[in-house]
């Protein structure tokens, strides 16, 4: 990553009072890029018990075209810090499609979380991407 992608990094935060973020793109050469996400917990929460408890997606919608998958998040044994990187890349390409991409237009991108069980943890999920 150089410079310029870390000065055009924008962050945002899902949480159970915010549970997604919508992007829109006008045009099929839309593009954006989940580079890492950190969980925003109390240091006294198992952050790592806390993930099995959520899940996050993604969806595209544009025209007749749907696409919906899963962000995960590994636990990297040397990590001591809830941080993830993600580097997962969002474009034209999720649409395995025989028809004309170049004509896409109104694309929403939705990132969502999602639980899977109840929490009653205060947390926040923090995401950082480039579009």
């Amino acid at each position: 990553m150089n410079i310029l992608d870390i000065a055009s990094s924008d962050f945002f935060e899902l949480n159970k009072e915010n549970p997604f973020k919508q992007f829109e793109f006008s045009s099929a050469d839309f593009k954006l890029n989940i580079l890492s996400v950190k969980l925003l917990v109390d240091s006294q929460i198992d952050w790592q018990r806390l993930l099995s408890k959520f899940q996050i997606r993604v969806y595209v919608l544009c025209q007749d075209l749907e696409y919906s998958g899963p962000i995960h998040l590994f636990i990297d044994s040397n990590n001591i810090e809830p941080l993830f990187l993600v580097n997962k890349l969002i474009n034209k390409h999720v649409f395995e499609s025989s028809i004309q991409l170049d004509s896409l237009s109104n694309i929403i991108v939705k990132i969502e979380l999602i639980e899977n069980q109840t929490i009653v943890e205060p947390f926040a999920l923090r995401f950082e991407v480039n579009q």
